[in-house]
């Protein structure tokens, strides 16, 4: 009778573990992201700085984020989906649009977004494209040097896909 009881307790605590070990590694692969400030904005038809809000989840074990952006308190995407290094992708209802390519450091929090999409690119500056033209919107900055440099330090990094892409 002892024993049995023994290792009923045994068991209880075991599985009491397995599921504190499993609930501790499921919300440490979540970061829960708020960035809201000034970006730089620049490119061949523009220079300013503008407000931006991105707000979701990102999976530390995907490396990818999943949530929402404003631009400027004027243009609100609300599913966005992306993996530093790779494109942004925006969802409305069943429509995919690929904005362009997101570099993003969820350590820091800097990101720079390079927009291709024509149509995007029209919203957010208010000329035409030639489909060729890119802005790009990099955060923290105040100013084209400060974008230029979180660019290319963000573009420079390697991204944990490109090492599983090298590896195979």
């Amino acid at each position: 009778m002892k024993r049995s009881f023994l290792v009923v307790t045994g068991i209880v605590l075991l599985i009491v573990l397995v599921l504190i070990l499993v609930q501790m590694n499921y919300s440490n692969s979540y970061q829960k992201i708020n960035i809201n400030g000034p970006a730089y904005m620049y490119g061949d038809s523009i220079d300013q700085v503008l407000p931006i809000s991105i707000e979701g989840k990102y999976n530390k074990k995907k490396d990818s984020f999943i949530g929402s952006m404003e631009i400027d308190n004027r243009i609100k995407l609300d599913n966005v989906l992306f993996i530093p290094g790779a494109d942004i992708i925006f969802y409305e209802g069943s429509k995919r649009t690929d904005l362009g390519r997101m570099f993003f450091d969820n350590e820091s929090l800097n990101y720079s977004m390079e927009i291709t999409d024509p149509v995007f690119y029209e919203k957010l500056t208010k000329s035409s494209s030639d489909g060729k033209a890119k802005v790009i919107i990099s955060s923290p900055s105040n100013n084209y040097e400060q974008a230029q440099r979180v660019n290319e330090e963000l573009r420079n990094r390697s991204f944990p896909w490109e090492n599983s892409i090298r590896s195979r």
